[in-house]
């Protein structure tokens, strides 16, 4: 089942496209530290201006401090939560950042045989995905606008689907250390298969129920318990939020559990 209609989801995928190359020029011009400072300051601008134009959504977003093995154990670092209150529908998205800075990839110190660390992120990712979550590999890169990096999205970060990755210097996990050459490969494949690698476009995709499972609120509220990620962000649409004074968006409600 798809999330939003056609023009919500259009809406989506350009804001969220213009957010992320507003972050990539800080990025490039030292406004912005690392892939941590990059995702935090993404999903906090989203929420801006998802709520400051007057359209029916409604954004959250929430950051905390957490031990390593959380998020981690997943091979993971943000969470997206895509609500539909008027179907009563909602995908969790999840997503590892990377910078395309010199060694992004590296061999996993002290640890025989040797693996590279990127894909034993890769080989966690596959629990979350097998159990419906849609997710996401997407790499920042610190130059402006407008320059080409390899095969990447000349704006914004680059977004390559958990499927298309794991499939990439399989099996996993293994010993090969990736390079930029292996992101342009895979981005020559998702576009060849007309499939976008901007985020605005990874978003619009899972709403259009190409990737990940829709799940009831119900369910949702109960993976939210179980979930924690250090950057969370919640974008929810219906005709509630501008009809209902009383609304309450699930992501508020997460918060204050918190």
């Amino acid at each position: 089942m798809a999330l939003f209609d056609a023009n919500t989801r259009k809406y989506i995928e350009s804001l969220i496209d213009n957010v992320d190359a507003q972050v990539r020029t800080d990025f490039a011009m030292q406004y912005v530290a690392d892939e941590n400072d990059y995702t935090s300051n993404l999903t906090s601008q989203i929420r801006r201006f998802i709520n400051t134009n007057l359209y029916p959504l409604r954004a959250t977003t929430f950051s905390q401090k957490l031990p390593s093995f959380h998020g981690h154990a997943w091979g993971v670092d943000a969470c997206m939560v895509l609500v539909d209150h008027n179907v009563r529908k909602a995908k969790i998205c999840l997503f590892k950042a990377k910078t395309s800075r010199n060694g992004w990839d590296h061999h996993k110190p002290n640890h025989t045989p040797k693996i590279s660390h990127f894909s034993s992120q890769l080989t966690r990712q596959t629990n979350p995905n097998r159990h419906g979550y849609a997710v996401w590999e997407q790499f920042y890169v610190d130059v402006c606008n407008g320059i080409p990096v390899g095969k990447r999205s000349l704006t914004g970060s680059t977004c390559i689907f958990h499927d298309y990755a794991i499939r990439h210097n399989a099996p996993h996990p293994g010993e090969a250390v990736w390079t930029n050459t292996d992101i342009d490969i895979l981005c020559t494949r998702q576009l060849q298969n007309k499939e976008p690698i901007t985020m605005g476009g990874v978003v619009r995709t899972v709403c259009e129920d190409k990737k990940g499972d829709p799940i009831s609120i119900d369910e949702l509220h109960t993976r939210l318990e179980e979930i924690k990620f250090q950057h969370m962000l919640f974008i929810e649409g219906g005709e509630r939020i501008v009809e209902d004074d009383t609304f309450k968006s699930i992501g508020e409600q997460f918060i204050a559990n918190k």
